[in-house]
């Protein structure tokens, strides 16, 4: 299963693929449409058993535990994300294991420092609301469409 969207490509891979016929795959992909896939920014997010996602960490294969052949080698130089490590996809932040704060402590800190950088100008009432409107609604705003929001950090928020 492939999903195209601008210059992002999410493939979904199962323990029965091959991550060498995905990379012939996207090559000859590459060389006909005159494309090129920045393969430093290729992600792998293991989906499974906690064993499982392990043991491609690991191994650095999708089919880890078979020993009937060699398994193909996920490459060095492609990042395969551990459990509690947010991944960004579009927008939306997925991975195995993470939690609101994973996803939402970055956010509102840098939300913070926004507010506390324009404090310093000392703004007028008028300009304080726009200032909320910029910073707490323009850098959160999105993130809660994609993420959702939960009570405790509306409230963190407000």
């Amino acid at each position: 299963l492939v999903t195209f969207f601008a210059d992002d490509t999410t493939v979904y891979l199962s323990e029965h693929d091959s991550f060498l016929d995905l990379s012939t795959i996207l090559s000859t992909w590459c060389i006909v449409s005159g494309a090129r896939f920045n393969v430093t920014k290729t992600e792998v997010i293991p989906i499974g058993l906690p064993s499982y996602r392990t043991s491609i960490t690991t191994m650095r294969s999708l089919q880890p535990k078979r020993s009937s052949y060699m398994p193909v080698k996920i490459p060095a130089n492609t990042h395969i994300a551990a459990d509690n490590k947010a991944v960004r996809l579009f927008g939306a932040h997925i991975g195995n294991c993470i939690t609101p704060f994973i996803v939402w402590g970055p956010r509102i800190d840098k939300i913070r420092e926004g507010l506390h950088c324009w404090s310093r100008c000392k703004p007028t009432l008028d300009g304080k609301c726009l200032i909320v409107y910029m910073i707490v609604g323009g850098m959160s705003q999105y993130h809660t469409r994609v993420m959702g929001m939960l009570a405790h950090i509306e409230k963190t928020l407000t």
